[in-house]
């Protein structure tokens, strides 16, 4: 089974903004809000468990599901005082579709045979809740320490001829990871996040790897557009099935700043 390795993105994140050319001091925002649609590529495996484990399965090939879909999230950041970062954020990510089975598949007890058509199904939300340190806190660069928890909440799905099966995998992991910020002019800013979050304890087996870039460009310093690419994996198990999957893609961003 595949396991999740950050793979550098925390240390290259961290260097790469830091070593950002240093410019004309910015405004610094204390409070902020933001919107963005995401259009995710899909790929990964799930597993539906009954009495006994179920058969792993892709998600796109063997299910059917759309290899991208749309999600989006709404966030938002505080900077109460010095050092202090805040930052909390919802996404929600559905995906759906069809499939005749090439093999047989075995989903919450019951067996699907070649040959079988299913429905898949797959809803994605992750609730987060980060306090950042800065550790270089200037006007034109900053960089930050962070921890918080993660709340995954996963469900995949699948509809048969005469009955469905789905798995609930839900739980709190606890994170750490790196914040880094540039804005050289007060209507630019460029933004990147790298999180790890590993929790193995009471049945919950559960790995997130998520690396996020944007820029950002404001008008009268408060309303702002942003683009940006996220890269989120996600491994999840517990007593009722398994989510190993990959999403990743270009976003784009509405943003307000106090």
């Amino acid at each position: 089974m595949r396991r999740i390795h950050p793979r550098g993105h925390i240390l290259g994140l961290a260097l790469a903004m830091a070593s950002a050319t240093a410019a004309p001091a910015a405004v610094l925002d204390r409070v902020g809000v933001y919107i963005d649609g995401w259009r995710a590529g899909v790929a990964g495996d799930a597993r539906i468990d009954g009495s006994s484990p179920g058969t792993p399965f892709d998600l796109v090939d063997d299910g059917g599901i759309d290899d991208a879909t749309d999600a989006f999230e709404a966030g938002a950041w505080f900077h109460p005082a010095g050092p202090h970062r805040v930052r909390v954020a919802a996404l929600e990510l559905a995906t759906d579709g069809s499939a005749t089975l090439s093999r047989a598949i075995e989903a919450g007890g019951v067996t699907l045979a070649p040959g079988d058509v299913v429905r898949s199904d797959l809803d994605l939300r992750l609730y987060q809740a980060h306090y950042g340190y800065s550790v270089l806190n200037m006007d034109v660069v900053n960089v930050a320490v962070l921890a918080g928890v993660d709340w995954i909440d996963a469900e995949p799905a699948l509809a048969f001829t005469g009955g469905s099966r789905e798995a609930r995998l839900e739980g709190a992991i606890p994170v750490i990871g790196l914040t880094a910020q540039v804005q050289p002019v007060g209507f630019f800013r460029a933004y990147g996040e790298a999180s790890y979050a590993n929790w193995d304890v009471s049945g919950l087996d559960a790995e997130v790897v998520d690396l996020r870039l944007r820029v950002e460009f404001y008008i009268g310093h408060v309303f702002g557009l942003g683009a940006g690419y996220r890269d989120l994996e996600t491994r999840v198990e517990d007593d009722e099935g398994l989510l190993d999957a990959r999403f990743d893609g270009y976003q784009l961003y509405v943003l307000l700043r106090f």
